[in-house]
């Protein structure tokens, strides 16, 4: 009888210290990591880094510098915001936020009044757009987004708003 209760006792606090080495296995702040390349109007043109937190909310982060000469460059930072509305296996529905500025450097020639004149002029130009777009995701590491929305853009404090287009290639580590 006492083996019975003992190995019956055995039992119960066998299975219970099971139960008590399960740990939980999501942690509390998951974030990815993404190189690549970007292009867009808005979310800039060049080298991009992508960090999505727990797979929800994202930032992007793209730049670029075209220097052909010291009086002849263009610099391009933009800053993305994203968010994903659907979440699924292979293609993710996602919505952006960006701002894009861009400096212009550029020397030449004029002609005013019958005379050339030489001469450097620098252009400030400031994006700032929103949409909808869709990620595609190759379960190979890679993933492709394309997105479109509308823009503002401001050259030298004049503003237009259009249509814009998207796009970026992304390894993830």
């Amino acid at each position: 009888m006492k083996t019975k209760f003992f190995s019956f006792l055995a039992i119960v606090l066998m299975s219970t210290s099971a139960f008590a080495q399960k740990t939980d296995t999501t942690k509390k702040c998951q974030l990815t990591h993404s190189f690549g390349f970007n292009a867009g109007t808005t979310t800039g043109v060049g080298l991009s880094y992508q960090m999505y937190i727990k797979n929800k909310y994202g930032i992007q982060f793209t730049a670029a510098p075209y220097v052909r000469s010291v009086d002849d460059q263009t610099l391009n930072f933009a800053l993305t915001g994203l968010y994903k509305i659907r979440d699924r296996e292979y293609v993710d529905f996602i919505s952006y936020l960006s701002l894009n500025y861009i400096y212009t450097r550029q020397s030449g020639y004029s002609y005013f009044d019958y005379t050339y004149d030489y001469g450097v002029k620098n252009i400030n130009q400031l994006n700032i757009g929103t949409g909808i777009g869709f990620e595609f995701d190759t379960k190979r590491n890679f993933k492709f987004s394309i997105m479109g929305g509308f823009a503002g853009y401001s050259t030298d404090n004049k503003w237009q708003v259009l249509p814009c287009i998207e796009s970026s290639l992304f390894y993830v580590l």
